[in-house]
């Protein structure tokens, strides 16, 4: 649905690291790579494919999210 970011850093500037997805997962204490979300890893009973808005992308846990970006992880 929506993730919603926010930051009780007050007077520090937000970097592009905090808003990447993989430190979403970390925070939420589960695993996202380009290889598995949770317990699904690519492999023979299918395949992880990440998009933004879209459109493939090959960024997955190092992708900075944008407000308004539709991100979509796919295992099938």
């Amino acid at each position: 649905n929506i993730i919603h970011l926010e930051y009780e850093r007050l007077g520090t500037i937000v970097t592009k690291d905090d808003t990447r997805l993989g430190r979403f997962f970390n925070i939420w204490g589960k695993r996202f790579t380009r290889e598995c979300i949770f317990d699904f890893c690519n492999g023979p009973d299918g395949t992880l494919r990440f998009l933004v808005n879209g459109v493939a992308n090959d960024a997955f846990e190092h992708y900075a999210m944008r407000d308004s970006d539709k991100i979509e992880i796919i295992y099938e």
